[in-house]
């Protein structure tokens, strides 16, 4: 009797130990998937912002070929459009 418990105590610290080494691998795992999420997140409603103010507005296809075909590029234009 004495023997049977004695070896389901070291398969019990056995197990024990797997089971901590493996929550302790995954802690970095868990830890970079967080921040990852958190950073898109982040992004995601900076870029909303920006869009939505009115700061990011595209320029259509036409009036930048337009430009393009003058001489005068001036950046002004374009900075005055986006603000």
């Amino acid at each position: 009797m004495a023997g049977d418990t004695h070896k389901a105590g070291i398969v019990g610290v056995v197990v024990g130990a797997v089971l901590l080494f493996a929550a302790m691998s995954m802690v970095p795992f868990i830890v970079m998937w967080h921040h990852r999420r958190r950073t898109i997140a982040r992004r995601d409603s900076e870029l909303r912002n920006l869009t939505q103010g009115g700061i990011m507005r595209q320029v259509s296809v036409e009036r930048w070929l337009e430009e393009q075909t003058h001489a005068d590029h001036s950046d002004r234009q374009y900075a005055q459009e986006s603000w």
